[in-house]
């Protein structure tokens, strides 16, 4: 790795070496954004030690894309036994926990998902790993898919409490300062909108969530927003719209992505 480089921004410096025919197809298999890209990248051109199987649990997201999310499963299983649950906790604990909580919010298991989060998050927070801005977006976002998933199976006063964490989280993340975190805040603020019933407050949400992840070039996230939107309009047409780009770039079921993207409706 090179001098003062954190492992994603090597990820991405070996990305940008590949050949541009290279560099499209991993744009196609990478889940969400260009650290999965690149991760896979950076395994191509050969990385060993933690770092190998940190990419391993990140590749996890290319699987769920394509649509095995057992294989997934048997790929985070691997890395986790490398990680061993003993000491302290750092990347590649992480890369585990997230890549977990994903597969579950595919597979439609939110308590599931949220209930993982939550029993590791106290050594999250100890690892200060969630002083890295980056990290602390994207755990904080996932933590918010997580309470708006589990709070749709769940009815009453449980529902309500989910919620309102949801709403929490959103709130942090409008006071971060990645241009990211402002349509990540958009998402969840809209899934607990519809989980509330306020669908025009839903609406504007989700209108914003996906200009906000159009000008970050977080093309799924954009067709998972939009896709939403259709939904709530009763628009099949520009649902199925959403539908054949998402297929074009390699995923294997639009709902399932955008139930894992974009829970709480």
């Amino acid at each position: 790795m090179s001098a003062g480089l954190s492992l994603v921004e090597m990820m991405e410096e070996r990305l940008q070496q590949l050949p541009r025919g290279g560099v499209e197809l991993l744009h196609v298999l990478a889940a969400a954004g260009r650290p999965v890209a690149a991760a896979v990248a950076a395994e191509a051109a050969g990385v060993a030690g933690d770092e190998r199987r940190l990419l391993a649990a990140l590749k996890t997201a290319c699987l769920v894309r394509g649509g095995a999310p057992e294989q997934a499963e048997r790929e985070i299983a691997a890395a986790a036994a490398a990680a061993g649950a003993e000491g302290a906790f750092h990347l590649l604990h992480w890369g585990v926990l997230g890549a977990r909580a994903q597969v579950r919010l595919y597979r439609g298991e939110g308590r599931e998902a949220l209930a993982g989060l939550d029993a590791e998050w106290p050594r999250l927070e100890a690892s200060l790993l969630l002083r890295i801005g980056a990290a602390r977006v994207e755990a904080t976002h996932l933590r918010a898919r997580g309470l708006l998933a589990a709070a749709r199976e769940e009815d009453g006063r449980r529902r309500r409490r989910c919620r309102r964490r949801a709403e929490a989280v959103a709130r942090r993340l409008r006071r971060e300062r990645l241009a990211h975190a402002r349509p990540f805040a958009d998402l969840v603020s809209a899934g607990a909108a519809a989980l509330a019933g306020r669908r025009d407050a839903a609406r504007r949400a989700l209108a914003g969530a996906a200009a906000g992840f159009e000008a970050c070039d977080m093309r799924l996230y954009a067709l998972a927003a939009r896709r939403r939107l259709a939904e709530l309009a009763g628009d099949d047409g520009e649902r199925l719209l959403a539908d054949g780009v998402m297929t074009a770039l390699g995923v294997a079921s639009p709902e399932r992505m955008t139930r894992m993207l974009a829970p709480g409706f």
